[in-house]
């Protein structure tokens, strides 16, 4: 039983470690899709490292390591459908749309926390229900996602389509009004959500 229960251990970790580094490498194209619509803002998850501990017991045999990350850690997303509707989480919900996207709607990254923008411990949901971890809902967790996220000025500028329709809709009108309102002269809602699209830049 012991044997067991540090083999399943051994891959958890194991996945732990492939969410983090599949993660890690869509972030790097998500960069570069960034930088061609001039946004400037980064983001990227942290390397995992996976340790086997001989002189401990099976129940702790295997662990996951990774670096300290200094600073003020903040929630984006889990991985049941909820999204934080702070400003800062703007870019990880984006990231989130647009890894479901650039993958034909194979996966989805979720579960999106860390300092500033630099990611941690992600979650992602497969068609694959077989790989990354008991945390990987599947379609219905991408489903999830969609039901709460509003496609914001990033979806927008990198051309991504939400599945329902509606929400983007809502979206669209909600923003084009932002933008009337700070061309059409100094309006204090509209100047606080031009600095928010600035803060993109």
């Amino acid at each position: 039983e012991s044997h067991r229960g540090g083999e399943k251990l051994r891959k958890d970790v194991l996945a732990d470690m492939e969410t983090q580094a599949v993660s890690k490498a869509l972030a790097k194209v998500f960069n570069e899709a960034l930088l061609k619509k001039g946004i400037k803002r980064m983001i990227d998850f942290i390397d995992v490292s996976v340790y086997e501990l001989p002189s401990r017991g099976e129940s702790e045999r295997w662990v996951a390591v990774e670096p300290f990350v200094e600073g003020r850690y903040e929630k984006y997303t889990n991985n049941n459908g909820w999204v934080s509707n702070e400003t800062g989480s703007q870019l990880a919900q984006a990231f989130s749309h647009w890894s479901w996207e650039h993958t034909g709607g194979e996966l989805m990254v979720v579960d999106i926390q860390g300092v500033n923008n630099i990611y941690i411990d992600p979650q992602i949901h497969s068609k694959d229900m077989n790989c990354y971890g008991l945390g990987n809902l599947g379609e219905e967790g991408m489903g999830k996602f969609f039901a709460s996220h509003t496609c914001n000025e990033v979806c927008v500028r990198l051309g991504l389509d939400h599945p329902n329709p509606t929400a983007v809709e809502q979206f669209l009108r909600t923003f084009k009004t932002f933008l009337r309102a700070s061309t059409e002269g100094p309006q204090p809602r509209g100047e606080r959500q031009a600095g928010r699209a600035a803060d993109l830049v």
